[in-house]
């Protein structure tokens, strides 16, 4: 009777495996993963959306250090803000992407009064690693730039080793709003993120709201601290801008249906 049933298992088992082994083969084919926070399109960009480094003019990206100092903790404090590493068309490209595929809500996984926007995430290894080189060229200056500031800093001392291929790209609606907040990093057993790397793929006039606001404290006439704005960078399709994941920052309201953004990570080696 025993070796009936340990027979009976192995078959269960078995059929068991074959359905996973499915399931699996179904989302290679389909190249769609699924995740409690939504689906990752795991086939990248298709068709590429980035023209060959041939055809990109390199001399055409620029950029500029915003500094300011936070006056709670006497740090200053900078972001890099690089215009040119994604042409008109690859952006409109990139949205016709995301607008074909459709995006994920994001009711449920946060409260709409703090976090108000639709996300679809893009697994892309090739993307990255063209974007990572247009952009290099600037952020090897403003790591150095970093380390120069402050002793405590120097973790950015660590080689820069790429961008995190997992893109999560922000669709929001009027009044959509991401309320004060710092980033979360990620990490794997080679490389840890340290910068947040965010591109405008939408313009958004300024009487329009949707900035990205930097905050810091500092003392009114009363002495009293306050929490206020200190820099603020408004959306333009292809506008970069990359800063430590710690800072402040949330994404102003918005007046105008369908800002966009793209989200990765500048990666460090362990």
């Amino acid at each position: 009777m025993a070796a009936v049933l340990a027979l009976f298992a192995l078959w269960i088992n078995s059929l068991l495996h074959q359905e996973g082994m499915s399931k699996a083969a179904s989302d290679t084919e389909t190249g769609v993963l699924s995740t409690k926070e939504g689906r990752v399109i795991t086939t990248g960009f298709s068709p590429s959306v980035l023209s060959s480094e041939e055809e990109f003019d390199q001399d055409s990206v620029s950029s500029e250090v915003i500094t300011y100092v936070d006056e709670g903790d006497g740090a200053t404090k900078s972001l890099l803000v690089i215009r040119g590493s994604l042409t008109r068309e690859e952006v409109t490209s990139m949205i016709s992407f995301c607008e074909e595929t459709g995006y994920d809500s994001l009711i449920g996984v946060y409260d709409p009064s703090y976090r108000n926007n639709s996300r679809l995430m893009v697994q892309d290894e090739g993307f990255c690693e063209r974007w990572y080189r247009r952009l290099l060229p600037h952020v090897v200056p403003y790591q150095q730039h970093l380390n120069s500031m402050e002793e405590r800093n120097k973790w950015s001392e660590s080689e820069m080793v790429g961008l995190n291929p997992r893109l999560r790209i922000c669709k929001y609606p009027a009044s959509g709003v991401f309320k004060t907040h710092s980033d979360s990093a990620v990490s794997n057993e080679t490389s840890y993120s340290r910068l947040t790397c965010m591109a405008y793929l939408t313009d958004v006039p300024e009487e329009q709201g949707g900035a990205t606001r930097f905050y810091g404290f500092e003392a009114n006439a009363y002495g009293e601290w306050k929490n206020t704005v200190k820099a603020k960078v408004q959306p333009s399709a292809g506008l970069v801008v990359i800063f430590p994941h710690e800072y402040k920052h949330d994404g102003q309201e918005t007046n105008i249906d369908g800002k966009i953004i793209l989200r990765s990570d500048v990666l460090f080696a362990r």
